[in-house]
């Protein structure tokens, strides 16, 4: 962790964050379901029901 304040020039991790989304390493959106929820959808994503 602390190279990675280092090399970002950022003071603590909600900066690295920062630098995440500003850089488009990540994007805005809604998380993917954790597939270990009990009310998760057992199907695979992209498949049709039949």
């Amino acid at each position: 962790m602390s190279h990675l304040l280092t090399k970002f020039g950022a003071r603590d991790r909600a900066q690295l964050v920062i630098v995440a989304y500003e850089t488009g390493l990540v994007t805005p959106g809604i998380a993917d379901p954790d597939p270990r929820a009990p009310d998760a959808d057992p199907r695979p994503p992209g498949r049709a029901v039949s």
